[in-house]
């Protein structure tokens, strides 16, 4: 079922807030049931954010290779997850509880949901923040890098920017220097240009 939902498209997935109810194995003397928590992580205010990244990669099928990483780990060890065998201890049930199965994660799966994809969630927050750090610094400085390409009004819009985040550092005439800073790099561009062309093309 998890490979199902893997290789659609997000918009396809229309039912993964269900209960799964249907979804049921039975295992020893307990059933199972597919969880929710393979499409949703809880935020630290109680409430349930879905994970896109896990649903769909257009490159690949899907994103999560959790039994990549599962069958290179048991190469390099014999080890078996230590609670595949052990009984389920069934929860007293309260009146208030609902219609929903409880869902009861071993071995693989209990991994997988309780490590696995809280790293990848702790991974994708981490980089989500510094690409936004990233882009705050290219909004301000990112005209410096193609700095001849671009028209005056390009120039003095960014430098205003500029100006207006650094505004104890910067003197007035910083934008009207920079416009004239552009066509002095031009200058040198077309100098170097000159010296680097064959004695036959100048004579």
């Amino acid at each position: 079922m998890q490979d199902f939902w893997c290789t659609r498209d997000p918009n396809e997935c229309q039912h993964f807030e269900c209960d799964f109810s249907a979804s049921s194995r039975q295992y020893d003397d307990s059933k199972r049931f597919f969880s929710q928590s393979m499409f949703f992580r809880k935020h630290i205010s109680g409430g349930k954010i879905k994970r896109e990244w896990l649903m769909y990669s257009p490159s690949a099928g899907k994103r999560e290779l959790f039994d990549d990483y599962e069958t290179k780990a048991n190469e390099k060890t014999d080890t078996q997850y230590s609670d595949e065998n052990q009984r389920v201890r069934k929860r007293k049930r309260h009146h208030d509880d609902g219609p929903a199965k409880e869902v009861v994660l071993r071995g693989k799966e209990k991994l997988k949901v309780d490590t696995y994809l809280p790293v990848l969630d702790m991974l994708c927050t981490e980089l989500s923040r510094r690409l936004e750090a990233y882009r705050e610094i290219n909004d301000l400085f990112g005209f410096l890098t193609d700095f001849s390409t671009k028209s005056d009004a390009e120039i003095r819009q960014a430098c205003t920017k500029f100006k207006e985040h650094y505004f104890e550092d910067i003197e007035p005439e910083f934008i009207d220097e920079m416009v004239q800073y552009k066509y002095f790099i031009l200058q040198l561009e077309d100098a170097g240009k000159k010296l680097c062309l064959p004695k036959s093309l100048t004579n």
